[in-house]
């Protein structure tokens, strides 16, 4: 299996929902209900660390072959970065591990923040 690319546009210091509808080449659903789904998006620059998500931690969920990513503004919010690597790695019932999909993430920065900002 070739790791498809898949790039994301995200804002800076906003609550962020991303859903992932995921099918086979040939139009086949693909089942990740029972799988550990972790994604980690890393900055090209170092000072800004790692955003690590996960299924263990209810920030990735999925349904079938619907994959629901949630960003917390929290996570974002101090970042200076506008564009990351990233990709998924799946674990399946059985232990075997994947990389199904990855690619960019393109961070937009906002102009307005406010002290309601803080926090998540």
């Amino acid at each position: 299996m070739t790791k498809e690319i898949l790039n994301l546009k995200v804002q800076r210091a906003a609550d962020e929902k991303i859903t992932i509808e995921v099918t086979s080449l040939d139009g086949e659903e693909i089942d990740y209900s029972d799988c550990v789904l972790d994604l980690h998006i890393k900055p090209n620059k170092k000072e800004d660390g790692v955003i690590k998500l996960s299924s263990r931690t209810g920030e990735i969920s999925a349904s079938g072959n619907v994959i629901t990513i949630k960003i917390a503004r929290h996570k974002t919010i101090s970042a200076t970065w506008r564009i990351a690597e990233y990709d998924i790695r799946v674990t399946d019932p059985t232990g075997m591990v994947t990389y199904p999909f990855g690619g960019v993430v393109e961070l937009q920065h906002n102009i307005t923040v406010t002290d309601n900002t803080e926090g998540a």
